[in-house]
């Protein structure tokens, strides 16, 4: 039995040989195409000229008419071998989908299913948030009416926000993004994110940039809102009123320029992609193109593990706790940990408010724990342990 990397390379051969055809052929084309356009053109002007010569109008001489009959005849014959090498290569394109079919594996039943009956209402949750994230609405009311989901309109509400706001940014348009910042100031704030300075610094560099009469007047009043990010901005700041020194020449040709890169432009929509995420209480990623990416890995050393407990005549179920027989690597993008939420206050916690262990044992936020506060001690709200809030210790998740 081949291993993957050669069955990956051998369908690799066969990609590359129908590349290197496509590319024969288009060539081909181009240059057979070229010719004939050439000609036309070339009798077309020698027409134009010896028609006047002759007969002070548009009619054709008998050599003339021979001539445009040659030609004719040449395009129809170029036009018929680039039709019939076109229909060569669906022949050429077939063989790779034959190519992978012989060299990997198509049928998996083999390998158990590990997702209950119980589960299919939440995997359907799951692919329909994964396409309101997309912003493909129509097909998410498709499958929230045929799986009959429960799904409020407020609760799509901010996933096509945050996919007009992407699209927004990727089309240099910040009006959206600052908007919404705006309107989540407090949250941010509390959360000690950065994406509302970053969303105003772009702007300012967009008008400052600009090659408006007053654009310079127009960056020094709206540099006047960076006066609410200094305790936490000041070298920012700094840096950008430093572009004052290069507007003449276009900041993207000063030191400055990484600022108004593409690259600045992709980490903008990187960072508020997280952050509106977070301000939902989801993660960045879709949770099903993590779970797609991870099974795609894991799904090879569990065919090969299913294979060989088949042939030993094992039974082909996992362990009595649903674990799995091999250790998969999904690497370093796949490093997940949990996220603790407040049952006091049904919050996530976040540096501005940690979770705190009570000595009892019973964890609850920060701001909870104040609540909990009487003056005294605090008690736990799940037992009758009573403490001084001193003693409560600090957790990292």
């Amino acid at each position: 039995m081949q291993s993957d990397q050669e069955s990956c390379e051998q369908v690799a051969s066969e990609l590359q040989k129908i590349l290197t055809k496509f590319e024969s052929v288009n060539n081909h084309t181009q240059e057979s195409l070229k010719d004939a356009i050439h000609s036309l053109e070339n009798i077309q002007q020698e027409i134009q000229q010896k028609a006047s010569q002759v007969f002070g109008d548009d009619r054709l001489t008998d050599v003339q008419k021979s001539i445009v009959r040659d030609c004719m005849k040449k395009v129809q014959e170029t036009s018929k071998s680039v039709s019939s090498q076109h229909k060569d290569l669906h022949g050429s394109v077939s063989k790779i989908g034959k190519a992978i079919d012989k060299n990997f594996v198509s049928d998996f039943s083999p390998v158990p299913k590990c997702l209950g009956e119980d589960k299919i209402s939440l995997l359907n949750e799951v692919i329909c948030e994964h396409f309101l994230r997309q912003g493909r609405l129509n097909i998410a009311e498709a499958l929230i009416e045929e799986s009959k989901l429960e799904l409020t309109e407020k609760a799509k509400l901010p996933f096509l926000e945050m996919h007009e706001i992407v699209e927004g940014l990727k089309a240099q348009n910040l009006v959206p993004a600052l908007t919404w910042a705006e309107r989540n100031h407090e949250i941010l704030s509390k959360q000690n994110s950065s994406i509302e300075f970053n969303l105003h610094r772009m702007n300012f560099l967009m008008l400052l940039n600009s090659k408006s009469e007053h654009s310079r007047w127009d960056a020094v009043q709206y540099a006047k809102i960076f006066q609410i990010f200094s305790p936490r901005h000041a070298k920012d700041i700094q840096q950008l009123m430093g572009c004052f020194l290069f507007q003449d020449r276009g900041i993207e040709h000063s030191p400055y320029a990484h600022l108004l890169s593409l690259t600045a432009w992709q980490e903008l929509e990187e960072q508020f992609a997280k952050d509106a995420c977070m301000l939902l209480g989801h993660a960045m990623e879709s949770p099903l193109m993590i779970a797609i990416n991870a099974g795609t890995k894991t799904l090879g050393p569990l065919m090969h593990i299913t294979n060989v407990m088949l042939q030993k005549q094992l039974p082909p179920e996992w362990g009595p706790k649903a674990e799995l027989p091999v250790s998969v690597d999904l690497g370093q993008d796949s490093l997940f940990h949990s996220v603790f939420a407040c049952p006091i206050l049904r919050q996530h916690v976040a540096e501005s408010n940690p979770p705190m262990k009570l000595t009892c044992g019973h964890v609850v936020s920060k701001d909870a724990l104040n609540q909990l506060f009487n003056g005294q001690k605090v008690k736990c709200p799940y037992c009758p342990a009573e403490q001084n809030i001193t003693n409560a210790l600090r957790l990292h998740v």
